[in-house]
């Protein structure tokens, strides 16, 4: 009895490496942003404030960043967010303060979006 739960787990762990081990998805590399992503200033409806916080003051060896800001309808599952707008900084230390431009009408690019009051919005950094 004890050979065969000793052969079970072996199988089992052996099937777990194997499963792990294979050709997982890779995040996309970094995508920075373009011209067509860029809001004209008449299309600006408003500004938001995203205060990016660290204990202690923080060098980053890395600098280049994309704020994305997604809107879904928040009272329906399995749906895609849709972005809203996307911004690229070059942030070299913390603590920074951020302003990201949202457009006039926010809840038009948001696709799926039955009612306006049910739109939740979400921030994404790259």
């Amino acid at each position: 009895m004890k050979n065969r739960f000793f052969y079970l787990a072996v199988t089992i762990v052996f099937l777990g490496v194997d499963a792990c081990s294979e050709n997982e998805p890779v995040l996309e590399a970094f995508s920075p942003c373009d011209d067509s992503e860029v809001l004209k200033e008449a299309d600006i409806g408003s500004t938001i404030v995203l205060e990016l916080l660290a204990n202690d003051p923080l060098t980053i060896t890395n600098p280049g960043m994309a704020i994305s800001i997604y809107g879904t309808d928040g009272s329906r599952a399995d749906i895609p967010a849709s972005l809203i707008t996307k911004q690229c900084f070059g942030v070299a230390e913390l603590p920074v303060l951020l302003s990201i431009d949202i457009p006039k009408n926010p809840t038009d690019k948001v696709e799926f979006l039955n009612n306006p009051e049910n739109v939740r919005y979400y921030v994404g950094i790259e």
